[in-house]
């Protein structure tokens, strides 16, 4: 996808996409870390439960991110 604001990579895994009730789940790296997610394409938007915080798109890499994820619906 690119680098974060942080400078570091961001990759999505394609195979974690999945449907359900709340969103579109995903998995995601920055860097090192690996990121559980749930995407709100109608606000692109994207929760993450280990920090409990709704996250927008801060860095070009991000926003090709949330895109990337949303069109997989």
């Amino acid at each position: 996808m690119g680098e974060a604001a942080t400078g570091e990579d961001v990759y999505v895994n394609a195979d974690s996409i999945s449907r359900n009730r709340e969103g579109l789940r995903f998995i995601y790296s920055i860097g090192e870390e690996t990121i559980y997610a749930i995407a709100y394409c109608d606000s692109r938007t994207w929760y993450v439960s280990g920090y409990d915080e709704v996250y927008s798109p801060n860095s070009h890499a991000t926003s090709d991110m949330i895109d990337y994820v949303c069109s997989q619906e």
